[in-house]
């Protein structure tokens, strides 16, 4: 069994206050002022509250959608396929339909991991345990198969 890192989440979980840091210093650079003009309260305000909302608020609800994803979902090897559990049931990927795996290692730990299949691509480095998953994964995929 494999669950999303606790890395990428706490990233995610962060996710909202970098991007209000980005929209202050944004809704900052468009309000300075010109020569001879003080600074413009009226735009910044206008500038940061209509940035602030959209942008702040759909990454919170991004971000809690993910949370709510990362609690419930897990993926095991199985000798069918590779099986993701959500909150609401299970798919599996058959070992038949990988044409790939794309796989970045960095002193020996694996960093990047991406089966390619017929219909798109499985990021899998966003789970813990890499190493292990890649091993798991090489009993079933072709050697061939992998970069």
């Amino acid at each position: 069994m494999y669950k999303i890192s606790q890395s990428v989440i706490n990233k995610r979980k962060r996710g909202p206050y970098i991007v209000a840091l980005y929209v202050i210093g944004l809704a900052t650079l468009f309000s300075l002022p010109s020569k001879g003009e003080d600074f413009d309260w009226l735009g910044f305000a206008f500038i940061f509250g209509i940035t602030a909302v959209i942008a702040v608020g759909s990454n919170i609800l991004g971000t809690k959608r993910f949370l709510a994803l990362a609690k419930n979902h897990e993926i095991h090897i199985l000798k069918e396929g590779l099986k993701s559990i959500q909150q609401d049931g299970y798919n599996v990927l058959p070992w038949e339909s990988v044409t790939g795996v794309k796989q970045k290692l960095k002193n020996d730990n694996v960093i990047k991991l991406v089966l390619k299949t017929s219909s798109g691509s499985l990021e899998l480095s966003n789970y813990d345990k890499l190493n292990e998953l890649s091993l798991g994964l090489k009993q079933y995929i072709k050697t061939e198969l992998w970069q």
